[in-house]
Parts: structure tokens; sequence; C-alpha cells
């Protein structure tokens, strides 16, 4: 599928379909540049995976692959095997650090003893150097680079004198020009997730979360660049009330100012989860804390910081507010600082239309572009049945969207999304660049990363796709605007008339005529707008009415007469593609013939975008059989049995979703 020539034109008819319930954003299957497959061998869909840039900006990628190996892809492409010889191995952790012109590879093996290695990626794996000596390391640690250094971190689980918790960070530095690590291994902060900043002259701020203290504490120490010892250890912020934290903990610099984020829980209410924080202007003497009130009781799940290091700061993060958690639904918040974190207000929703809360939105990433003002936010969306991206652009940081909610380039019938502690999206001059996770298939059990590249002209051009240029704030002329409205209107509707009619020839590009004839011939600009919006209106009335209830119907109708007839294979294509990655058909078959259909009667049927309720009566009967497990006969006379089922839009048709009420198992994620 990935070698598979994208199309170049967009599915007007499935553009029609959704824009008749309001669904107007619908991805484009032509990337703005080709995507790009980054990874050789498969990975499992919870493989861990970290990526640097060196000092030149180039690309070197570390992941896991779904045999535990490890595995490191230069920026060439080349991949090779992180595998020691001669001994048995049990990899676990990654961290990656820039390393001047390449960078350091971190991971912790636990045979023949605990260890943590670090390599660089020019070294061969023998040159690993082994940096935590007796102190039991666990899967838990950070490294950031400085030039001519890179500075690691990790937990260890050595006991401490005095301490109730084993738990305790070390800090230990590599020379880069001898590949020596520094002497002594130094004890820094207690603690259980690694949080840790720098400046480029080697500066560091190592945090960490005291629970053996009452109240407990985040504490952090600084260590000067020229030093060869920490500070001593100061109080950030006393948690009076708090019982835990959770892994949400992210230290990063900003300027002068040194911040530290933590999420905790207070009191023995999950709704009562907070997330706080606390910066420094002073390297840590002093700390002013301050906490985002109107996140309180959200369970966030991911965490995505970015900072032009000037006055602006954005903060992504996504969740699930707990007073509501038995929806499961995450949603997504950003907030935002334009006097370097002195103060924080939200940008304005990712996801304005109230139709889409039912859709899952997650993991939203941020990064800064090239130019003063721009800031990027992508996330995974759901709003397709399958997972999509979408991006957000403002030109002011995050004041207003200037192009807002613009689907991402992706594949055909794939499904993409982002991790949930990454930061996935950065920029490298004028274009974003976004590594994602592409599912192999619809089980959505196993992976590969691919990346995304785009521009701000890029971003233009895809929020124009479907035609419609309501979403894209008013920072063009009037004049272009109607001049991209009238193309791209009179593109859509002549190829939902040629969709519509079966033909299968070379698409027509009506678009361009227009445009020459223009050019040749003075024309009414607002007839011809006119025009194209009433044939786009025209089509878009027939697609409601002749690809919505009566497409729908005609679906079920054959869905419903295969089983009365016990055509078991027919009806399994019809269940949408989710259950049938997980389900084979012959799983499918050895479940099913039991209950024999006889009749069936549609009452109601009401579609709400991608997403249709049907109401039915079915008559069905069991006729006897022996149950096998106790010999008993089992028999049900034949009953009316009312139905409500769920039909889904993907890939250009609709499906039955599968649900099983006795064991409350669907295989779709869109909720």
């Amino acid at each position: 599928m990935l070698l598979q020539k994208p199309r170049h034109k967009l599915s007007r008819l499935r553009l029609a379909m959704l824009a008749s319930f309001g669904f107007l954003a619908v991805t484009p299957t032509m990337a703005a540049t080709p995507t790009e497959l980054l990874t050789n061998a498969p990975m499992s869909a919870k493989s861990d995976w970290h990526y640097r840039l060196d000092s030149s900006t180039r690309l070197w990628l570390a992941y896991y692959d779904n045999k535990r190996l490890l595995r490191l892809r230069a920026p060439d492409g080349n991949e090779r095997l992180i595998v020691p010889a001669g001994r048995a191995q049990a990899p676990s952790g990654l961290a990656m650090a820039q390393a001047d012109d390449n960078v350091a590879l971190l991971w912790r093996d636990k045979l023949p003893v605990k260890g943590l290695y670090l390599m660089t990626a020019v070294q061969k794996i023998d040159q690993a150097v082994e940096l935590s000596g007796d102190t039991q390391p666990l899967a838990s640690f950070a490294a950031v680079g400085s030039p001519g250094q890179v500075h690691a971190i990790w937990m260890g689980e050595k006991a401490i004198p005095n301490r109730k918790s084993p738990y305790y960070f070390y800090y230990r530095g590599i020379d880069l020009d001898t590949d020596l690590p520094s002497p002594v291994v130094q004890p820094v902060v207690p603690g259980l997730y690694p949080a840790m900043a720098h400046r480029d002259n080697g500066d560091l701020m190592v945090f960490g979360w005291d629970a053996d203290v009452s109240p407990q504490r985040i504490v952090a120490r600084y260590r000067a660049g020229d030093a060869n010892a920490f500070a001593d250890s100061v109080a950030v912020a006393s948690l009076d009330g708090a019982s835990s934290i959770t892994p949400l903990f992210r230290g990063f610099r900003s300027g002068d100012r040194w911040f530290v984020l933590w999420h905790a829980l207070y009191g023995r209410s999950q709704a009562s989860m907070r997330i706080e924080g606390a910066y420094s202007e002073d390297n840590g003497q002093t700390w002013n804390r301050f906490e985002f009130r109107d996140l309180r009781g959200f369970d966030i799940g991911s965490l995505s910081v970015a900072t032009d290091h000037r006055q602006h700061i954005t903060l992504a993060m996504s969740g699930i507010l707990l007073t509501d958690s038995g929806s499961g639904r995450h949603t997504m918040h950003v907030m935002r600082s334009s006097d370097n974190g002195t103060t924080w207000k939200p940008t304005p929703p990712l996801r304005p239309d109230a139709k889409l809360s039912r859709f899952a939105a997650k993991h939203p990433a941020v990064t800064f572009g090239s130019k003063p003002g721009e800031l990027l936010v992508v996330w995974e969306d759901w709003r397709e049945i399958r997972s999509r991206l979408y991006a957000s652009l403002s030109l002011d940081a995050g004041e207003t969207w200037t192009y807002d909610n613009v689907p991402l380039p992706h594949l055909p019938k794939v499904n993409l999304g982002l991790r949930f502690d990454s930061q996935a999206v950065f920029a490298q001059g004028d274009q974003f660049n976004l590594i994602a996770e592409q599912a192999m298939d619809d089980s959505l059990q196993s992976k590969q990363l691919v990346r995304v590249r785009f521009s701000k002209s890029d971003l233009k051009d895809l929020s124009h796709a479907d035609g419609d240029v309501t979403g894209v704030a008013n920072t063009e002329s009037t004049a272009e605007a109607q001049e991209v409205a009238t193309v791209d209107a009179a593109d859509g509707a002549t190829k939902i008339q040629s969709e519509t009619s079966g033909s299968d020839g070379e698409e027509q590009n009506p678009a361009a005529a227009s445009v020459s004839a223009a050019d040749s011939t003075p024309a009414p600009t607002a007839n011809v707008q006119t025009e194209a919006q009433t044939q786009t209106t025209d089509a878009k009335t027939a697609l409601e009415e002749s690809m919505s209830e009566q497409a729908l119907r005609k679906r079920i109708d054959a869905f419903w007469n295969a089983l009365v007839a016990a055509e078991h294979d027919v009806a399994y294509t019809f269940y949408d593609p989710f259950y049938r990655a997980h389900n084979s058909w012959l799983l499918y078959r050895s479940n099913v013939g039991r209950i024999k259909y006889d009749g069936y009667q549609i009452q109601d049927i009401r579609i709400d975008g991608p997403v249709a309720k049907v109401k039915l009566t079915t008559s069905a009967i069991v006729p006897p059989f022996r149950a096998p497990s106790t010999g008993e006969m089992i028999s049900i006379p034949q009953r009316d049995v009312p139905l409500t089922d769920t039909w889904l839009w993907i890939d250009d048709n609709w499906y039955r979703e599968y649900y099983s009420e006795s064991q409350n198992l669907k295989y779709t994620r869109y909720q």
C-alpha cells in the first residue's frame, strides 16, 4: 500500500456526502509532498521510539521492532540493529540526545545484569558505555546534549540509607571528545519520572518528586555548565493535600526561565486532579508557582510543549474529564503565554464545531515555526471513523487560527495517529515535519512510522481542498478568496457529476478550463461564482438523496437478505473493517448460523454525518440443537426482535458496526 501512487484528486463524492451533514473537512489523499516511510521493520502498537535532530538538523530515529530489537535509522534512511554480539539481551526504555554532528542513544539492558548503555550513532555497539554502576537502573531515564557533551539521568532502585523509597535519580555525563563518562555517578533527586532541562552551554536543571516527606514536594537541583557538581536541592513547591503525582512530569526552559510542570492527585477523589507548574529566573534559587484552574478534574494523558525562547510558550494537552470518565472520550486543550509563563490563557478551540465532540481527538503536538508568530498544532482525529491527522496554524502565536482544522494528507484506507508522549512535530526552515504512527492494518495491533512534510502554503491549499473557505481566517484578499471558491466549487461540481454518472475515464480539469476561459474572455465573476455554487448545491442535494439514505437502505437490505438466505460469507463483508481485521471469515463462520432469520422490517433511519442509526425488527428462530458443553437441547421459538444497528460511512461506503451487547465489545475507536 505504501508504494501505491496517491490519487491526485479528492473524492468529490465523499466530499459532498459528508458536506451534506456538516462535515466539510475531508482529508485529501494527495500529500503536500509524498509521505515518507521511516521504518523498515514492523513495530507493535506500543513499541517505543524516539527521534533527534543533530547539529545539522538531520533526522535520526531509533525504535523497537515487533521482536523487541532496537534499531537506529540514519538520515540517509539506512538502518542498523543495536544488538550485542555473543550474549543474550533484554533491552527496554529508550532516549536520544543531540551529540554534536550526530546523536547519542541510551537504553537499559537487564542481561547479564542491569545496566544503562550509551553510544553515539557513529560507534559500534561494543563501544557503548555502561553508565549506571551499582545503582540498579530501571527503564526511566532521559538525556540531553550540549556542545561536546551528553548528559544522562536515570532512576535507580539501589537502597538508600534513611529513605523509605529506593527510587532515586542519578547523573552522569559523557565527554564526546574522549567518549569517556564522568568519573563519578552523582545522586541528584528522588522521584519516579525523569524531568530535565538544559542550556546550550551545558547548564542543567533536574527536577524530582519527594514522596518520603510530609507534605510531599517538588524539588530541583541546578548544575552550571562549567561545574563538576550540582548545587543543593531546592524545594520548588509543597504539595499540601496531594497523595501522588502522575507520569505527566516535565521540565523545560524558555529563554532565561526554567519551568517544571506536574499533574497531582489531591485527596481521595480523582476528580481533584490538578495540573500545576512553577518557573525560576534565578537558576532555581526561588520559584513562582501557578495552576491551570480550568483544567481541574482532568486526567491529562498527553502533553506537548513549545517555546520560541522569547516570550511565547504553548502547551497542548488532551485528557478525560473524570466526572465523565464513563465515556472515556478525550478533549483537547491548548494553553498559551505571551509573557514567558507569567500568565496563561487558552487558545481558540481546536474543534469549535459542536458536532465533532462525539468523535475522539487526542495527543495534540505543537511547535513554533521559523517565522515569528507561526504556531502549529497537529492532532489525531477520528471524525472520519478512521484516525486521521488534522492541523491548525496560527500566525499570531495562538491568538487566532489562520488555517483551522485542516486535514493532512494520507493514503487511502489507512489509520494515522500520534504518540502520546512525543514531540511529534518540528520545523525545519519553512517546512513543518510530522512523525506519525501508521497502523499496518485495521486491527491496529502493529504500526510503522511515517513522516509528513508540509509548508504554510501547503496548509493554505489543503484548507481549500474541499471547496469551502469559511474555516479560514480572513487573512487573504476578498478577490483571492472568491477566485479560490469559484475554482474549487466548479471543480467539485463537475467531478461529482462525473463520479455519479459512473465514468471511469480520465478525470477532467474543469477548474483549469474555467481559469483559462476567464483569462481570455472577461466574465462577471459574481455570476460565475453563483453558477458554480448553484451547481455544487444541486449536486450535494442530489447526493444527499441518492447516496445517503437510499444508498444505506440498499446496503441494509443486502445485509439482511444475506442473513435470511444464510449467505454468511456475504453478510461478513458488510461488517466494519476493524471487526474483520480482528475476526477472520473462518472465525466469524464458526460463531454464526444458530439463529435462522426469515424476515426483517426497517422502521427508521437517521443519518448524522458518517454515523447512522437504524431501527428495525427481525423475525428469527433458533432451531433445536445440543449444547456442546452440557448436552442440553436448546431451542427458541420464532419471535420478532427489535434492533438498533449502527452503520458507518467508511472508505466511501456504508458498513455495519459490529457490537456485542453481552460483552460490551466493538472494535471501532471513533468515540
